[in-house]
């Protein structure tokens, strides 16, 4: 999303109006109440709500469980995934075959998982891809109706939902849409994400990832799009790229939010995200053009992201930078005629 400020204006903050958290790893947040499918219709509730909080990084996996899954017909059912930002995914619609039964079977949705669930026969514990074997059947409000991502159109949960912020309510949506069977999922759900560790550095400077696994053969991969990773050789930025830490010097502004992790042994490590910061120092007065007033000794471009913890900043050029964090008792002036764009 982009802002653009003009004319002159003066922001004076009295709140943070952007708070950073940062952590890694996985998580798992789990709701353990039972859903009703019934008859015909949404469940009980509808829909079910996990709250996530704590997790800064953007997304690099996920994984969700359905505990002690129960259905007459379920070939029936269909369970839908919404992220806070109400972006959705089809984890299942339309799987078994018409005469099975299922009893108190725990599985999960996984992108890594080999196969999908089975489309004629009942499945059993374990491991499955997002599947989904009809399209055209559709989860009433508050559900987002038709627009979520099916996996019958190749929709994963990596191009889903890789890349997004997954603090907030997660809801999962159940319904049955045909009459004839009830069931339940009586052991609720779960829901496990993997982030990515930031790094924050200045344009033009480097820093070390370290994989956080080792053995004997080593190949750092890049992402920019949280999705497809490529492996990467050393030249003038990378070098390493065959061992356990990657050396990134002088490195581009351009790589915003690029994405890196070393397989070892045929196993990804943990995913290292890489963003630029210039924080205010205002060591040389007022003047945001002043490159002596920044933490980076250089006025902060499109890709950085900038922090002003204090003090009087005045803007008398136009300026655009990534995203911008403001404590409390800042004032921040743009003189008439300039122009403020903040991009995200």
């Amino acid at each position: 999303m982009k802002h653009s400020y003009t004319l002159p204006i003066i922001f004076s903050f009295l709140f943070c109006i952007v708070c950073n958290y940062y952590s890694n790893g996985q998580t798992t947040f789990a709701n353990s109440s039972s859903v009703t499918i019934k008859n015909f219709g949404t469940a009980t509730p509808y829909p079910s709500v996990i709250s996530v909080s704590g997790n800064a990084g953007p997304i690099t996996h996920i994984k969700v469980t359905i505990n002690n899954f129960s259905h007459d017909f379920p070939e029936n059912a269909g369970i839908l995934l919404v992220a806070p930002n109400n972006t959705s995914a089809l984890l299942l619609q339309d799987g078994c075959d018409d005469g099975d039964v299922m009893n108190n079977v725990t599985y999960s949705f996984d992108d890594d998982a080999i196969s999908s669930l089975p489309h004629s026969t009942a499945w059993t514990t374990g491991n499955y891809k997002p599947t989904s074997y009809y399209i055209g059947d559709y989860f009433p409000s508050p559900a987002p109706g038709s627009e979520y991502f099916n996996p019958e159109n190749g929709a994963t949960f990596a191009n889903t939902f890789n890349g997004l912020d997954a603090n907030g309510s997660w809801s999962l949506y159940v319904m049955s849409f045909a009459v004839g069977a009830t069931g339940s999922i009586s052991g609720g759900w779960s829901i496990t994400i993997s982030t990515g560790t930031v790094t924050q550095i200045c344009p033009g400077s480097s820093t070390i990832f370290t994989s956080n696994i080792t053995g004997t053969t080593y190949q750092w991969q890049q992402s920019s799009d949280s999705i497809n990773f490529s492996n990467i050789s050393d030249n003038a930025t990378f070098s390493g790229t065959n061992t356990v830490s990657l050396d990134i010097t002088n490195a581009p502004s351009t790589l915003y939010n690029y994405e890196y992790r070393c397989v070892v042994n045929g196993v990804p490590s943990k995913t290292f995200v890489l963003r630029f910061i210039n924080t205010w120092t205002g060591n040389a007065g007022t003047a945001w053009e002043n490159a002596l007033n920044w933490s980076c000794n250089a006025v902060p471009d499109a890709n950085s992201d900038v922090v002003i913890n204090g003090g009087t900043v005045i803007i008398n050029s136009t300026v655009t930078i990534r995203g911008l964090t403001l404590a409390s008792g800042v004032s921040l002036k743009l003189n008439v005629g300039r122009i403020l764009n903040i991009l995200h």
